[in-house]
């Protein structure tokens, strides 16, 4: 493939990009699901706790927050966790009542929250991190919610992780929870301890193509087959490459690519050069085999030969 036509294709995806993917946020939503190991309070103590007793966390955190500090040891960023709580459950399954409650976001802050999200690393590798969100609450107390991850027997973060989200897979990882209600000298303040077992990592897909917006170079509206000029289904499913960009993202870059004529768009009866070569690079590059190639053609020509009136 021509080495100008990366460059181009990614022009023309940014323009198609809907302004829902051009938001402030790129939002992860991470499940922690695992044994629920110890639970104590600053008002009742320490808490009995079935050997089958479970918890459940969610953290949300926003993937475009800024980078407060970044070093060899950490890294910070600034607004990063936008809510962050926990579902325990005794043995049989029924929810386990606790003193204050058990999640930081817009239902339980009043005030606008502050957070940082926290990736440790340990010899040049990420081990553990931390999410703390905190605010006031509709009595005007603090709330602070605080959960840790830290590696156990297997990798908790990618080699190349930047940014706290973990792996998503089912491991062993050590989970505590802090949560605060109040100042710390007259509050009261919850620990939460378990074994993670289960780590689920939910990421915005915008367009629906199987790639997550942080990724994604051609967040453009994505349809399920290849239609040309608006109307002409060919039949052929519209895959997207790992990069997020689809087969008729890699179209659109020939409509970038054509040259007003005087600053008038030039009228052609078919396809342009560009358009014909499209299919020929998608077998080049494994997209598609030679029967979708053909079929993408054919539509191609028959979309410009019957266009409606």
């Amino acid at each position: 493939m021509n080495m100008t036509k990366p460059l181009l294709l990614v022009t023309a995806c940014l323009s198609l990009m809907p302004l829902q993917s051009l938001a402030q946020t790129l939002t992860d939503t991470i499940t922690i699901e695992g044994r629920l190991t110890s639970l104590s309070n600053s008002f009742q103590g320490e808490a009995q706790l079935d050997p089958e007793a479970r918890f459940v966390a969610t953290i949300e955190v926003d993937r475009l927050a800024p980078v407060e500090y970044s070093g060899s040891d950490l890294n910070q960023f600034r607004d990063a966790v936008l809510s962050a709580g926990v579902e325990l459950y005794d043995g049989q399954g029924m929810p386990i009542d606790t003193p204050i409650a058990k999640r930081c976001d817009d239902s339980t802050l009043v005030t606008q929250p502050s957070s940082n999200a926290y990736l440790y690393f340990t010899d040049g590798e990420a081990d553990s991190s931390a999410y703390l969100i905190s605010g006031g609450d509709m009595n005007g107390r603090q709330l602070e919610c605080y959960p840790q991850l830290a590696a156990l027997a297997a990798p908790l973060f990618a080699m190349d992780a930047f940014f706290p989200v973990p792996i998503a897979d089912d491991y062993e990882s050590q989970f505590d929870m802090m949560i605060l209600n109040g100042d710390p000298e007259r509050g009261i303040s919850m620990d939460i301890g378990g074994v993670a077992e289960s780590i689920t990592v939910v990421s915005v897909d915008t367009d629906g193509d199987g790639v997550p917006d942080f990724a994604d170079m051609c967040a453009s509206e994505s349809s399920e087959t290849v239609i040309f000029q608006g109307w002409y289904d060919s039949g052929v499913s519209n895959y997207a490459d790992s990069s997020g960009c689809t087969i008729m993202d890699h179209y659109a870059v020939c409509e970038v690519d054509e040259e007003p004529v005087r600053g008038i768009r030039s009228v052609r009866s078919g396809p342009s050069s560009c358009e014909k070569a499209v299919s020929y690079e998608m077998v080049d590059e494994g997209m598609i085999d030679y029967s979708e190639a053909r079929a993408l053609r054919e539509a191609l020509y028959e979309s410009h030969r019957n266009q409606p009136i």
